[in-house]
């Protein structure tokens, strides 16, 4: 079974994109694994925990331990704080 997970990196995340990523911020994952979490995808892409702070996922906050499904999409936001 392959399961594709498309991440979509925003703001300071897409330091993480591979080479060969669209300019849109977006680039799909193949796993040959039953199971994906998250913390697969942010592996994956080598991005280190404390460095990821809000993922969404039909927007809903989620987790490192979150398990994905064929054809989901999540998204790497950037907080943003200003006065």
């Amino acid at each position: 079974m392959t399961v594709t997970v498309t991440a979509v990196l925003i703001g300071m995340h897409r330091a993480f994109l591979p080479p060969g990523a669209g300019p849109d911020g977006r680039v799909s994952l193949q796993y040959e694994q039953e199971a994906v979490t998250l913390g697969d995808v942010m592996r994956d892409l080598s991005m280190p925990r404390d460095t990821v702070r809000i993922v969404f996922l039909r927007g809903m906050p989620i987790s490192a331990d979150q398990v994905l499904d064929d054809g989901d999409t999540v998204t790497f936001v950037s907080p943003v704080s200003g006065g």
